[in-house]
């Protein structure tokens, strides 16, 4: 009788190992095998219970590590605000996204980031219909181009300028960052997320960023004003004096964007809080930093940041491999850790997609984030083939 029961415990041992391999096995499978792979998790995948299940199982069967979950798109919020109105296909409108979707993850062993269009308010093809929407209570904090258009008369017009993204607010006129200050202090004292992911943290490009009244402001600290160095503005032949106003402006709204960041690094680290600050940005730090006033670099070297996310989304090997390179030669080994690469899964093969990849792993960066989860909704094998494409490479 001991004989048959020990045999019994040494059958159950065996099975039990066996079902450990092959779940280890199972894993190992579908991991990318970095240290945090992540998935850009649109909006349109936040609005159920249903909806959230999905993806959640796609991410613990595959080895995701990380989600980037959308909860402010376009100016509202995929959450329980006191400031934001509710974005309306949420079903039903009583559901919490972000609540449920911090709590399965977590349960899950998934690392939440809320994903947060900072600047970024509606898009061009877009219109308002209520009259509850920030850009109709507060058109005078939208954006204004070199050539005095703003934002909120542009988004209705036939006549755009050519590339127009669509309405965004304002870096530069002071109740802006107060406000999205006020919006990501809520979301950390009432949620339970392991990240603050900005994205659209920048201008809309080199000639933007000429918002009245922050203009005025720049002008009151160094008595320069805009319409003296424009064209037949009394300073306009003179390079040396225009080329001293747009150096200073130019930094005067990389600063505007730095504050804000500064600002939710400072208020994060006085109330320890174990939030990660991270932040999806363009791919060429030198070229973020002179046309869009993003100057990311200097969020990773004056550890305002956690990590940063560069959306290297070209198709093209040579280039994406050359950015790497270009941020790897301007940033120093410890700070290269923090650099998740972002890659465009939507406008790839599996195979491309898992070239990039390598490219990532043979850098030694730590990371990877894809963009985004519509595409591993839709093609059901793209994720499972572009690992096995990594594997042969």
């Amino acid at each position: 009788m001991y004989k048959i029961f020990i045999k019994s415990i040494k059958r159950v041992i065996l099975l039990i190992t066996l079902f450990c391999f092959f779940l280890l096995g199972n894993n190992l499978e579908n991991n990318l095998q970095f240290d945090h792979v992540g998935v850009w998790v649109v909006r349109n995948s936040m609005v159920n219970k249903k909806e959230i299940d999905h993806f959640i199982d796609f991410a613990k069967n595959n080895g995701i590590t990380d989600l980037f979950v959308q909860i402010r798109g376009r100016g509202d919020a995929f959450y329980d605000s006191d400031l934001v109105e509710k974005n309306k296909n949420i079903s039903p409108q009583s559901f919490d996204p972000l609540k449920y979707v911090c709590e399965v993850g977590h349960n899950n062993n998934l690392k939440i980031h809320v994903w947060f269009n900072t600047y970024f308010l509606l898009s061009n093809s877009k219109s308002v219909t209520t009259s509850s929407h920030l850009l109709k209570l507060f058109p005078n904090w939208t954006e204004t181009n070199y050539y005095g258009q703003n934002d909120f008369e542009l988004i209705y017009s036939q006549k755009k300028p050519k590339n127009y993204e669509g309405a965004y607010l304002s870096p530069i006129h002071p109740d802006v960052n107060k406000y999205l200050f006020l919006l990501i202090k809520e979301i950390i004292s009432k949620y339970d997320v392991d990240g603050i992911h900005f994205d659209y943290i920048r201008f809309q490009g080199k000639n933007w960023g000429f918002n009245k009244k922050g203009m005025e402001i720049f002008t009151k600290k160094t008595d320069l004003k805009f319409k003296d160095f424009v064209l037949d503005g009394k300073y306009y032949r003179n390079d040396l004096l225009k080329n001293d106003f747009f150096v200073k402006y130019s930094k005067y709204r990389v600063q505007s964007i730095n504050d804000l960041i500064k600002r939710v690094s400072k208020y994060n680290k006085q109330n320890n809080k174990e939030v990660e600050i991270s932040a999806a940005v363009k791919p060429n730090p030198i070229f973020a930093k002179n046309n869009y006033y993003q100057d990311w670099l200097s969020w990773i070297k004056n550890d305002w940041v956690d990590f940063v996310v560069p959306m290297n989304y070209t198709k093209k090997n040579s280039i994406f491999n050359n950015i790497l390179t270009d941020i790897k030669n301007n940033l120093n080994q410890n700070e290269n850790n923090r650099i998740w690469v972002g890659i465009g899964i939507w406008k790839q093969s599996p195979k491309k997609a898992s070239n990039k990849i390598s490219m990532v792993k043979n850098q030694n960066f730590p990371g990877v984030v894809l963009f985004s989860y519509n595409t591993l909704k839709k093609e059901v094998n793209y994720y499972q083939n572009m690992v096995k494409n990594v594997k042969r490479n």
